[in-house]
């Protein structure tokens, strides 16, 4: 489930993501980032507390899963962009319906 909010936080920045289960009891999320780098996360215990663990260092407690994805993805890019704030700023410009005629006179 801790993997599964990560997930959630990663798909909101514009990343695809992949949980794969194996025959034991370590999922691991595989993600990649802008940049074409690979990254694998792993949920570990540690004195009582989980954590996300990634690459040789990364680190983010799993109860903030949003930091983690900062943390995992730190480019501003990589937000997805929220449609309707930007329609909004572009005003008239972008009509909200295309008409079916129009569509056809492009193809």
């Amino acid at each position: 489930m801790m993997l599964a909010h990560l997930a959630a936080e990663l798909r909101k920045r514009g990343r695809r993501t992949l949980i794969a289960l194996s025959n034991t009891d370590h999922p691991v999320l595989y993600t990649v980032l802008a940049d074409g780098r690979r990254v694998a996360v792993l949920v570990a215990e540690h004195h009582g507390t989980w954590w996300y663990v990634w690459g040789r260092a990364g680190q983010a407690s799993a109860g903030s899963p949003e930091l983690a994805a900062r943390m995992i993805d730190p480019s501003e890019q990589g937000n997805v962009t929220d449609l309707s704030r930007h329609r909004a700023r572009l005003g008239a410009r972008v009509p909200a319906v295309i008409a079916a005629s129009e569509l056809t006179a492009v193809a």
